[in-house]
């Protein structure tokens, strides 16, 4: 049964198909033929030479029965008639008798003796063809039969003997002819019946076989084969049957298998999608994560600083034993506590990318020597020894960020005095490889070591103790605790500056953490222009007199920043959104913008965008104010241009800060310049901000400013009431500026609550609903109240 697989479609176009019908046919045709022709002589070759080989292997073995029975039936006929010869004594009748044996094909001498061993005749046959080892082979050697001449009942003893010799290879040359006369005729036979069959299996089979599958020749390959009439019932009928049947299948499951296909792809794509949410999501929850760590730690520092402070105060006047006592444990849990708010503040940077590392010169040996001896009292205190070794290879004055390699360190060497009971800490500085070139391009690898004899680290443990918040086990944390930030931060540190860092460890025999960075090598001279530059820097700290800008569309906040900002005898002038902005820096001579980066009309990013464009007012400072101040955010504003961005509440000394920022060069920390803030939802008033704000304006100011922060929080109240749920740009508007009010005065939860607002119509404004604006309401009448009684 011959079966046909389904070819390609041709290729529509110019291009033609190599399966053209035309081609298909013939090649089809000539591949039948040819094929039918070859397998047919093949097979009838084989079968003629078995048939034949049978036929020989059987004519073999008669012909040597038959030369047996031969050779037999010869002697005993002579064997009578030598025996007479014999007893007679007739010479001439043996002779007769010899010579009538040699007749026979296979006899080649016969002789006959009497019963004295005379002879009385023999005879030999002349062969003139050698018999060849292959005839041996076939019908064996020459034998010699001796046959004793004796007939009891003519005489009682043997009368002679009648020797002859038979070579049965004589016979082999008539069988070998006849064998290529059977085994060719075998083949012609056999030929002449496979071309017979050949003609009968092409009319019966093949031809109809050809005509049935006429569709497929013209490239129908879809199409079903037509069954002939005259097939219905026997085999062709059945296999276009099958086949039809197979290609009725093919065709459902080619549907099946393009409907999965389809669907798999819809799935795919909506499970792609639907990861790509759920990572972006996760991204988004991290960073605001890490937003909200940062804030709290940051917001902590502050009321946590007055502790320290006041606790410091306290332990300088004189106090009954007792409570000083009590007075020590305070202090003391309030530096665990900064030290922990430190931390965790740090991380949250390093782990946002937030910090900028500095390129700066400075003496490594000298920075050492300095945290070896401000540490080395607490390791003393524990009874510990610290000692520093310095290769002499490694340079006395490197470029890099000393603060960042002095968090290391310090991290380090007070890890190792935490888990050191006894023994000894080294701090360990080698030189590694170095690369020549010029003065500012040359730089070095140092390995930076912190060898200790403490509990060390056990192999379980060794996997997750650079991870956050983790700590070899349970134990390490209740005995010694700590957030295991530590660790943490070095490793930041370390890797985002491009250097490596590990350690090696043996329980109960120490451990021995290390770290490598490359830095630049530099001279004494740049170490000293630097330090005369810092020192004639650091003299300057006055500030001219300023004419400053503040612009908020909150008319209250505005006020508060400018009592802030006139406590420094600045000239102040206000605007309340950055068209009126543009107005006065144009009509204006001013320093100094503290612009707020989210108002109506045009808010403070376009506002920047549109001054640095403008070539007359291009050079002024802008510090732009938010109070949601996050990665995105101060990436924002710092392409568009602003100098500096603070977060909001502000306090005095940020505002300070930030002008000598800008105008003298002295280094502040952009979040250093925010008041605590307690950002809790069940917290409706923070009293840092208030407390901060009747310290510095007094308490008669600071009623007067909060009286119009009231009347301004029910005005925007109002405004949200009045606003349809459907205008999603003016409940953002005015939940944005209640928000921000908030901020600036400490109204904790309402602020929480109109910011959740203003988020909402931000990414989903069908899910505002009147709920939510009460709960902003009630908390804000609750706030007002509470603030009326604290002024």
């Amino acid at each position: 049964m011959l079966g046909f697989s389904k070819p390609k479609p041709a290729v529509t176009g110019d291009v033609k198909s190599s399966h053209s019908p035309n081609r298909y046919r013939v090649s089809l045709r000539n591949s039948l033929s040819y094929h039918q022709t070859r397998n047919a002589v093949l097979v009838a070759f084989l079968i003629g030479i078995v048939l034949s080989s049978v036929q020989i292997y059987l004519d073999y073995f008669s012909q040597k029965n038959e030369l047996d029975e031969l050779v037999g039936d010869v002697l005993v006929t002579a064997n009578n008639a030598a025996f007479h010869a014999a007893y007679n004594l007739d010479d001439r009748g043996a002779e007769q008798i010899t010579q009538g044996l040699i007749s026979n094909l296979p006899i080649v001498s016969a002789t006959i003796h009497d019963d004295s061993g005379a002879v009385l005749g023999a005879a030999t046959k002349d062969i003139e063809i050698p018999q060849t080892q292959f005839k041996r082979l076939l019908f064996g050697d020459q034998s010699l039969i001796d046959k004793t001449l004796f007939d009891p009942d003519i005489h009682d003893k043997p009368v002679g003997k009648l020797i002859v010799l038979v070579d049965p290879s004589l016979t082999a040359d008539n069988f070998i002819q006849r064998s290529f006369v059977v085994f060719g005729s075998g083949i012609v036979r056999n030929f002449f019946l496979a071309i017979c069959l050949i003609a009968l299996f092409y009319y019966t089979t093949t031809r109809p076989i050809l005509k049935a599958s006429q569709p497929i020749q013209e490239g129908n390959t879809d199409q079903s084969i037509p069954l002939p009439e005259n097939h219905k019932n026997d085999e062709i009928g059945v296999f276009i049957n099958a086949f039809n049947d197979h290609l009725a299948t093919i065709k459902e499951q080619h549907q099946q298998i393009l409907e999965v296909n389809e669907n798999l792809e819809n799935t795919v794509e909506s499970r792609t999608t639907e990861l790509r949410r759920e990572r972006e999501k996760a991204l988004r929850n991290s960073q605001e994560k890490s937003e909200f760590l940062a804030m709290m730690s940051h917001e902590i520092r502050t009321p946590m600083n007055g502790i320290l402070g006041m606790s410091e105060v306290l332990q300088k006047s004189t106090l009954p034993p007792q409570q000083r006592e009590y007075l020590d444990a305070i202090h003391e849990s309030s530096k665990s506590l900064m030290s922990l708010m430190n931390s965790a503040l740090d991380y949250s940077k390093y782990e946002q990318g937030a910090h900028e590392f500095e390129r700066k010169p400075f003496d490594l040996h000298g920075l050492i020597h300095s945290i070896v001896f401000s540490t080395g009292s607490s390791a003393e205190s524990r009874g510990l020894t610290l000692t520093e070794q310095i290769d002499p290879k490694v340079p006395k004055y490197v470029v890099g960020d000393p603060d960042r390699l002095r968090q290391v360190f310090i991290n380090l060497i007070n890890n190792a005095v935490k888990f050191t009971d006894k023994g000894s800490i080294s701090v360990f500085a080698k030189t590694g490889t170095m690369k020549s070139g010029q003065k500012n391009v040359s730089s070095t690898d140092i390995l930076f070591s912190v060898v200790d004899t403490g509990v060390g680290i056990a192999e379980e443990a060794r996997d997750k103790i650079f991870r956050p918040y983790n700590q070899a086990n349970q134990s390490i944390s209740q005995r010694f605790g700590g957030t295991g930030l530590g660790l943490t931060i070095c490793k930041e540190i370390v890797e985002q500056q491009g250097g490596t860092i590990g350690f090696t460890s043996a329980v109960d025999h120490g451990s021995n953490f290390w770290f490598r960075i490359r830095f630049g090598i530099a001279e004494s001279t740049d170490v000293e222009e630097r330090v005369e530059h810092s020192e004639e820097k650091t003299s300057e700290l006055a500030v001219p007199e300023l004419n400053i800008l503040v612009v908020d569309d909150i008319k209250i906040n505005r006020k508060l920043m400018s009592a802030q900002l006139g406590a420094q005898a600045n000239s102040i002038l206000t605007a309340t959104d950055g068209k009126a902005a543009l107005e006065l820096l144009r009509e204006n001579s001013i320093d100094l913008v503290f612009m707020d980066v989210h108002m109506p009309v045009l808010d403070g990013i376009e506002t920047t965008q549109i001054i640095r464009a403008d070539e007359k007012i291009a050079s002024v400072k802008i510090v732009g104010v938010t109070a949601n101040i996050n990665t995105e955010t101060r990436e924002q504003c710092q392409r568009c241009g602003m100098d500096l961005v603070l977060s909001k509440p502000v306090n005095q000394s940020g505002l300070k800060s930030a002008i000598h920022f800008l105008f003298d060069g002295t280094k502040v920390n952009s979040d250093a310049g925010a008041l605590p803030s307690q950002q809790s939802a069940e917290i409706l008033l923070d009293m840092n901000i208030l407390q901060e704000h009747q310290t510095m304006l007094g308490d008669e100011r600071t009623a007067t400013l909060y009286q119009e922060a009231d009347l301004s929080a029910r005005e925007l109240l109002k405004k949200l009431h009045e606003t349809p749920l459907s205008s999603a740009d003016l409940l953002e508007q005015y939940s944005h500026s209640l928000a921000g009010l908030c901020s600036n005065f400490g109204f904790v939860q309402t602020g929480i609550l109109a910011q959740n607002v203003e988020t909402i119509a931000i990414n989903n404004p069908d899910a505002i609903t009147s709920e939510s604006l009460d709960a902003v309401r009630r908390s804000c009448e609750k706030t007002l109240s509470l603030v009326a009684t604290r002024l």
